[in-house]
């Protein structure tokens, strides 16, 4: 759901990574619940539902450390940053 968000508040070429990588793994967990497990097995179909998981947060995690500090006013870079500071 959090990469699902990120398509409504992230811009640039991320948003459109965060929205395809949201829908995989929403998608393989409905499925995943439903029992349809494209010829994985299980454990294939659970893999599917958090290796997307993973690389969304290693990806979030390096849009965060190369984003500009000085982001625009009432962004989420900005709120992120101004809450970060507040609390050192």
């Amino acid at each position: 759901v959090a990469a699902l968000c990120c398509y409504w508040t992230f811009p640039g070429p991320f948003r459109y990574l965060s929205f395809a990588i949201g829908v995989i793994g929403f998608f393989t967990e409905i499925t995943y619940k439903t029992g349809i497990y494209f010829g994985l097995g299980v454990a294939g179909s659970e893999r599917m539902i958090i290796y997307p998981l993973f690389l969304w947060m290693a990806v979030f995690a390096a849009v965060l450390f190369y984003s500009d500090e000085n982001a625009p006013k009432d962004s989420l870079l900005d709120r992120f940053f101004a809450w970060t500071v507040s609390k050192l």
